[in-house]
């Protein structure tokens, strides 16, 4: 039996006709399999981002090291003039592991901590915001070491793990104890100090003493982000392949 026969479909087990009989709907390429031009295919797009999380003694020895692996998953349909288009909700999902080379290694908790906070801001960037995810993913890199690092500040607002870009109230859009209106807020922050450069912008985020410094720290950590993003896609299948029986 060919693997192109269909039970449900008798024609496709006629080994000498073309294109189950239908010449003008449907070609066969391969010899294979019919195919209906306007037949929309299917594929999954699968994008993977990594952040790095360290923290070194003075002298640059690590103490601690792990890597946060962020994927995101979203279905993919070609249109009329065969583009291939994103269709519904991006799937966002983190995993954090200790990576080995340090002093010590980041706790449980540390590491869920972290993979929460690497879900809400790609998944709030990508299916609210439509944000450059990589940019709130440097600044909570930069701000907090994506909430591993203690609080100085005692309101629950401030507290790192909810917090990760630590928004200020001074920014009118006041923080909150839920992790995603903060990441929300701190995204509309962000993009109230648009500037004609990446630097100027990140500068006008952090007004602080420091921040031509914090600028830099955060571009790094952005370019590096940047530079892990990894994209594949799911070999194509035809709409009507996936309904048929």
């Amino acid at each position: 039996m060919q693997a192109s026969a269909h039970l449900a479909r008798p024609q496709t087990w006629n080994r000498y006709s073309y294109a189950v009989n239908n010449p003008l709907r449907f070609i066969d390429p391969t010899g294979q399999e019919d195919e209906d031009p306007q037949d929309p295919k299917v594929r999954t797009k699968t994008a993977t981002t990594v952040v790095d999380v360290q923290e070194r003694t003075r002298s640059g020895d690590v103490v601690q090291h792990a890597q946060v692996t962020i994927t995101e998953t979203q279905n993919q349909v070609t249109n009329e003039q065969g583009d291939w288009i994103d269709v519904g909700k991006t799937t966002v999902t983190a995993n954090a592991v200790n990576v080995g080379d340090g002093q010590k290694d980041y706790t449980g908790d540390q590491l869920k901590t972290m993979e929460k906070i690497g879900t809400a801001i790609v998944d709030v960037a990508v299916n609210v915001k439509g944000f450059d995810a990589t940019i709130m993913l440097g600044i909570a890199r930069t701000e907090t070491h994506f909430g591993t690092l203690p609080s100085k500040e005692t309101s629950p607002a401030k507290q790192t793990d909810i917090n990760p870009t630590q928004l200020s109230s001074t920014s009118g859009l006041p923080p909150t104890t839920d992790l995603r209106t903060n990441v929300e807020r701190s995204m509309v922050q962000y993009n109230r100090g648009l500037a004609d450069t990446l630097n100027q912008s990140l500068q006008n985020y952090n007004t602080q003493a420091d921040k031509a410094n914090y600028a830099r720290t955060a571009e790094g950590y952005m370019n590096s982000i940047r530079g892990s993003v990894h994209t594949t896609y799911s070999p194509p299948k035809r709409l009507m392949e996936m309904i048929r029986p």
